[in-house]
């Protein structure tokens, strides 16, 4: 009886080594098994490794890190591993540092330029390319262009009054006589455009403030006079800095007589920044003058 037992158990074993085999067929992944027809959070620990495992799911996942490609550029639609890493960002053929964030359907690769101010005037080459692990790649391509219009300006008229000394008499003393002239007032502001055929977050290099160049036109007696720039809107939002002495951008002509001053700072970026300049102080012959409509204004949009 127990040799027949034996014997009886064999069939239950050999059931039970096919029952298992038929288990582990079920966890090789194809698109129609019934794993696909649960919501994942019901899924158990053999049908997740399934699921990692599918060919379908496999490509899948390959395609949503990859970077936002034309039709024309993408990479064959074939496994290409489980993940992406980034094959190289370059600017005009020279290797730049990015980062890496995922989208709802690509992935997207902010690049870390060098300063926008680096680049000169004209079209700059960018190329993004990512690989998988397989080595399947595929790339993408935009340009950013940096151009300087002739500058911005803006003008006023000061009108000045001041008292001028006289000697007066030996009884009295000196005297004190009002005055009054006009003189013209500009300011040149350079500034230098950038345009990205690929986003760019917050548009801030959009616009880029440079020298301020400001002259004051008139007869004698010419003033001896000061100014300011200020600048709003840009990364920093405020910026001020004072002009200096400069060379006149025209000639004058006799009676006329010109004073220039200009200056400026490295990276004022903004997307739509203003610039307000001041002139002060304003002194004639030695005194303090009133003046009106000393200052002028540039925004640009």
């Amino acid at each position: 009886m127990k040799r027949l037992s034996s014997i009886r158990r064999i069939p239950g074993v050999a059931l039970l080594l096919v029952a298992a085999a038929l288990s582990a067929q079920d966890l090789v992944p194809y698109a129609d098994q019934s794993v696909v027809s649960k919501e994942a959070w019901l899924w158990n620990d053999d049908e997740r490794i399934a699921a990692r495992f599918d060919p379908v799911k496999i490509r899948e996942r390959a395609a949503a890190v990859a970077p936002t490609l034309s039709s024309s550029s993408r990479a064959p639609d074939e496994a290409q591993g489980l993940r992406y890493m980034a094959g190289g960002c370059r600017v005009n053929g020279a290797t730049v540092d990015y980062s890496y964030s995922s989208g709802t359907a690509f992935g997207r690769y902010p690049l870390r330029l060098t300063a926008i101010s680096n680049f000169s005037d004209g079209n700059v080459s960018i190329t993004a390319k990512a690989c998988s692990g397989t080595g399947v790649c595929a790339q993408n391509s935009a340009n950013m262009n940096r151009f300087t219009p002739s500058p911005g300006t803006a003008s006023s008229t000061i009108y000045a009054t001041w008292l001028e000394e006289d000697e007066g008499s030996e009884e009295l003393g000196p005297v004190y006589i009002p005055r009054s002239a006009s003189y013209s007032h500009g300011i040149r502001q350079l500034y230098t455009t950038t345009v990205f055929t690929c986003s760019e977050i917050g548009e801030s290099s959009h616009y880029q403030v440079k020298d301020s160049l400001v002259t004051i036109s008139g007869q004698d007696p010419m003033p001896v006079w000061g100014s300011t720039v200020e600048v709003r809107g840009t990364i920093s939002w405020w910026i001020s800095y004072r002009l200096t002495e400069s060379a006149n951008p025209v000639g004058c002509t006799f009676p006329v007589i010109c004073s220039s001053k200009a200056g400026g700072v490295a990276g004022a970026f903004g997307y739509a920044p203003s610039v307000h300049e001041v002139v002060s102080p304003f002194t004639i012959d030695g005194q303090a003058a009133v003046i009106t409509n000393g200052s002028v204004d540039i925004t640009f949009q």
